[in-house]
């Protein structure tokens, strides 16, 4: 006898990859509890070959969570890239939509539903909001990313206020938090190269998404709050204060 079990498939995935983070649990648990009232989401949780014990201590409150997930232990760390593209290779069928989120990125509740609206209304292939820093609030971190002719990035509006943001095209999304359509990733092959294992690769992502003709944007709503303090290891530097608006 074959038994068949029915699943539920949802439309947005979101890719949460872990590496030994047990010095952050506490964000990453108020993360979760973020996402408790967003619809038709599933977590795939992918834990990167941690050694701290961080990858139980996760899938112990994601148990205890009424949010679905899938679990991926991989047997050592593969680099964030590589964990990406493991889990977008894993994503089950009906999955529309991908989210990439960092694990010091606070959602606003109910804004992934908002964003998707967002993409779906404007036929882009990917959508971010305004994301602001956590410890000053009223600071953008970022509102996407520009590329001048000589190839060189710029981080739009940090250290703004938020009333300086606005709707516009960005050269490419933050990885920190941003939506793609699935179908749009699944023709590029991948979701990130895999060639360079680097900080560019959200750079190299929106690259390839408009070549191909494909267009990204960024909506002036806040998104999410970002810990300042792991911005700082990851860029070296603290925003500066907020001051005059230009244009991206």
């Amino acid at each position: 006898m074959v038994i068949v079990t029915y699943l539920k498939y949802y439309m947005i995935a979101i890719i949460l990859v872990n590496f030994n983070s047990k010095s952050i649990l506490y964000l990453i648990n108020f993360i979760l509890k973020q996402l408790i009232n967003e619809k038709d989401i599933v977590i795939y949780f992918v834990d990167n070959g941690s050694t701290d014990n961080s990858n139980l201590i996760l899938l112990n409150l994601l148990s205890n969570l009424a949010i679905y997930y899938r679990h991926f232990h991989l047997p050592y760390n593969l680099g964030f890239v590589r964990a990406v593209n493991f889990a977008f290779r894993k994503l089950d069928r009906g999955v529309k939509y991908v989210v990439l989120l960092n694990n010091d990125l606070v959602p606003v509740r109910g804004v992934i539903g908002r964003l998707v609206d967002v993409l779906e209304s404007g036929g882009f292939a990917g959508v971010q909001g305004t994301i602001m820093q956590l410890l000053r609030q009223w600071l953008v971190d970022n509102a996407g990313h520009v590329v001048d002719r000589f190839g060189l990035s710029y981080t739009v509006y940090r250290g703004r206020l938020f009333s300086c943001a606005r709707d516009y095209e960005p050269s490419y999304l933050s990885g920190v938090f941003s939506i793609y359509r699935v179908d749009v990733l699944r023709k590029l092959g991948a979701l990130f190269s895999e060639v360079y294992e680097a900080y560019f690769d959200d750079k190299l992502l929106g690259a390839r998404l408009r070549r191909r003709g494909y267009k990204i944007f960024h909506k002036a709503i806040v998104a999410g709050f970002i810990s300042v303090l792991l911005v700082m290891a990851r860029v070296g530097f603290l925003s500066r204060p907020g001051g005059l608006c230009t244009s991206p």
